[in-house]
């Protein structure tokens, strides 16, 4: 090969075995960005809808940045493996504080979820609350680990070796997303144990015997737990297992990130807009059989336990329950 065509490809510049690397990295993380552009087009409807039924609220703010974060972060990601870099350490820094955000914005998105089912346990919101700080805290061990040189004249990037905190942050992180499915599984499971109504294996299991929200909040979180879970779990390994090659296990970062993202939100857009499979329910019709009652003391959170059964007469039922104990806080905080 003449020189003139080396500097046209530099991989011919390097060892057949890691210029496949660098291929394979570079085929996987435009996938990775072509799907997030293929997510967002198809989230367009759902979105306008979002905008047209309720105002801008917080939740609504961090759903965004957590979409505009990982965006910004696979674009760097692209350009870090593909493109000519003159600061290879920058970007690798870059590439990190994008990471780091857009794992916190993701797993804030879920602390909505806990702050509405959990609105009569002061104790078990702050515990979780600790936790995610301790997730950012731990994510953000990524721009300051990461580090990287230029290869050789080539004008590509390698990556050194990621720092074992970083595969402990994405333990921490699926550790964060097992305690908030559990913990809102059993707290929903417990609130629809009736007597004569489907097993609780059944109810996990199927959805059905729980009432329209529970089951919107149940299996949105099967949806997101399912798909990211054993993704954030391989990522650690391959993160903390030396056979891993480096640039592939690097590249474990951009695919969780992506699936993390894609799914957080959107489950955040079912649960947002009542919609789950054939979207024959939504929070605003749940709305029609509840009363306020006036606030009567300065906990933010209380208004989630002043409503009752818009006909007092008729025995509750599993879903009156759920109205009375969920829809509001739901409806307050999403909606």
């Amino acid at each position: 090969m003449t020189t003139q065509q080396r500097d046209l490809n530099p991989l011919a510049y390097l060892p057949p075995e890691v210029a496949a690397q660098i291929m394979d990295i570079r085929y996987l993380t435009m996938a990775c960005l072509a799907g997030w552009v293929w997510d967002a087009v198809i989230a367009v409807p759902d979105e306008v809808k979002m905008l047209q039924r309720s105002r801008m609220k917080g939740p609504d703010v961090v759903y965004i940045g957590s979409r505009m974060l990982e965006f910004s972060f696979l674009v760097i990601a692209a350009t870090y493996c593909s493109g000519h870099v003159k600061n290879c350490h920058a970007i690798a820094v870059l590439q990190g504080v994008a990471a780091s955000l857009q794992i916190m914005a993701n797993s804030l998105l879920f602390i909505f979820r806990i702050k509405a089912v959990f609105f009569d346990h002061r104790v078990i919101r702050w515990s979780f609350y600790l936790f995610w700080i301790a997730v950012s805290a731990s994510s953000l061990t990524a721009p300051i680990t990461l580090h990287a040189h230029p290869l050789g004249s080539t004008g590509l990037c390698v990556n050194s070796r990621l720092d074992t905190s970083v595969g402990a942050a994405s333990i921490l992180v699926a550790a964060f997303d097992t305690l908030v499915f559990t913990s809102i599984t059993a707290k929903l499971l417990s609130l629809n144990r009736f007597e004569g109504h489907t097993s609780a294996w059944r109810m996990f299991l199927t959805g059905k015997g729980l009432g329209h929200v529970s089951r919107l909040i149940l299996q949105t979180g099967q949806l997101y737990y399912l798909i990211t879970v054993g993704a954030t779990i391989a990522s650690s390994v391959a993160i903390l297992c030396p056979s891993v090659p480096t640039p592939y296990a690097d590249a474990t970062i951009p695919v969780t990130g992506f699936l993390t993202n894609a799914m957080a939100t959107r489950v955040y857009r079912q649960l947002k807009l009542g919609v789950y499979h054939d979207g024959s329910f939504s929070l605003s019709e749940c709305m029609t059989s509840v009363k306020f009652r006036a606030p009567t003391t300065n906990d933010t959170d209380a208004h989630c336990l002043r409503c009752h059964s818009r006909s007092p007469e008729s025995p509750a039922s599993p879903d009156d329950l759920e109205v009375g104990r969920l829809n509001i806080c739901l409806f307050a905080i999403f909606v």
